[in-house]
């Protein structure tokens, strides 16, 4: 599952690069936590929540730094 999460955040990263409006470096930033999770823990089922998540909740931030 790392190599899955290495994978998202290089993916994620590529993207936020292509566009201007800040989208995807919230999801890169739960890809990073969920890295981080998966080196410690083997259930994905909890690494996808934390993702969702901190990937949702960070999201809104968007609209309140414009």
């Amino acid at each position: 599952m790392t190599f899955i999460w290495i994978g998202l955040i290089i993916a994620l990263s590529l993207i936020e690069l292509l566009t201007n409006n800040l989208i995807t470096i919230w999801y890169v930033l739960s890809s990073i936590i969920s890295l981080v999770l998966s080196l410690f823990m083997d259930n994905y089922f909890i690494q996808f929540i934390v993702f969702s998540i901190i990937g949702t909740l960070t999201f809104p931030v968007i609209f309140l730094l414009r």
